[in-house]
């Protein structure tokens, strides 16, 4: 930082240094510094550090002056709209994480404004100031490692489907563990908490033929479902699923491909996590309180009959749509079709597939793969029991 005093990136790493060891103020300067080298960060990770470092002074009011700067910054500068977007959602993050919900919802509408204005520009010139922040019409919840990036990328294609602000708010998961998933909260007390949620989303002129939804894969997490059925009880409810001993699979190289550490290998992780699973009396509430803990637990994301029970239990079949990773890796125009209707949408020849975040990996000890698929075996069953439908994935 001495040598070059404008050099950003080393601005950040001692001022996020510098919180870490409880010296915010300190902390707050070199924010101020990057502010006033006008050299913003475009990843969303640096973003929050960067965000996080000009809202730490002890004195709020110094914060708020720097915070104004930055969005005069912002306003003036000459930036896309896709680069403004990430910006304010940082903002919007971290007064959420600070508990500042009602100041967190300007910023949230700032970024999906932008977001949208970089992907959906004619739509934003038309019908933004005629829009109503309405609740989302679908909500894909879920599973990681099953292909829902893809998925969203091909429903967003459509002229009629507006994108989030983000792919995966990851809100809801937030909120319901903020509350340490308290099984008799009534989520509808919480006004402020779901308009922050409802930020997330493009207004709509009522009775608009738009329509819009996420795909946080954390919707799963035991607790969220009870909030979405009290704030949309009428949502449509996507899933993605895949073939489980690959799901698992991947999702462990996914952490290894993130530069996550991680300290035994794919048998030793597999291994252990199998044995405790094993050895449970009561597996639905085991893998409550393991994802609850730990919503990245490898096997337990696998064992998608369990979570789907407790979602249909809340809401009525017709409103979900169950789809999978394979269908549409091979079959992807008639999988859309499938969701398109689902959604009360006409078709779409436009949409250009490509798969997103594919990754080849070693080839896993065969005793291992098939000690997994003998766990997996009666999980499925049991699925395909609950949905009155045929995977195949134990056929192979």
């Amino acid at each position: 930082v001495e040598i070059r005093p404008k050099f950003s990136l080393a601005l950040l790493s001692l001022g996020d240094l510098l919180l870490k060891t409880e010296r915010p103020n300190q902390a707050f300067q070199c924010g101020l510094k990057i502010l006033q080298s006008q050299n913003n960060f475009t990843h969303p990770r640096l973003n929050r550090i960067f965000i996080k470092l000009l809202l730490a002074h002890s004195n709020p009011k110094k914060s708020q002056e720097a915070l104004q700067k930055l969005i005069e910054q912002i306003e003036n500068s000459t930036s896309k709209p896709g680069l403004k977007a990430p910006i304010y959602r940082s903002i919007g993050e971290r007064l959420q994480w600070q508990d500042r919900i009602l100041e967190g919802i300007d910023f949230y509408k700032k970024s999906t404004y932008y977001r949208l204005k970089a992907l959906k520009p004619e739509y934003v010139d038309r019908y933004w100031e005629l829009g109503k922040f309405q609740e989302p019409d679908f909500l894909i919840i879920g599973f990681g490692k099953c292909g829902t990036s893809a998925f969203y990328d091909y429903l967003c294609q459509h002229p009629q489907v507006l994108p989030a602000m983000t792919k995966e708010t990851g809100y809801l998961h937030w909120l319901a563990k903020k509350n340490n998933y308290f099984d008799k909260q009534d989520w509808s007390l919480l006004g402020p908490e779901k308009d922050l949620y409802l930020a997330h989303f493009a207004p709509r002129p009522e009775g608009s033929h738009f329509v819009t939804g996420e795909a946080s894969t954390t919707n799963f997490v035991p607790g969220v479902e009870k909030i979405i059925s009290s704030w949309f009880p009428k949502v449509k409810l996507i899933a993605l699923l895949r073939e489980p001993v690959k799901r698992t699979i991947s999702h462990y190289e996914q952490v290894l491909n993130m530069k996550i550490p991680q300290n035994r290998s794919l048998e030793e992780v597999i291994n252990s996590e199998l044995e405790e699973l094993e050895a449970t009396t009561n597996l639905s509430q085991t893998l409550v309180e393991k994802l609850r803990r730990n919503w990245k637990e490898h096997i337990a994301m696998s064992l998608y009959v369990y979570p789907l029970e407790r979602w249909m239990n809340l809401f009525p079949r017709e409103q979900f749509l169950i789809l999978t990773n394979e269908d549409l890796a091979q079959y992807p125009k008639e999988t859309m079709k499938q969701a398109f209707d689902f959604l009360g949408l006409p078709e779409c020849d436009s949409i250009e597939y490509h798969p997103k975040h594919v990754g080849s990996y070693p080839q896993a000890d065969p005793e291992l793969l098939s000690r997994l698929s003998n766990f997996f075996r009666p999980h499925n069953q049991r699925l395909e029991e609950f949905l009155g439908r045929k995977f195949g994935w134990d056929d192979k």
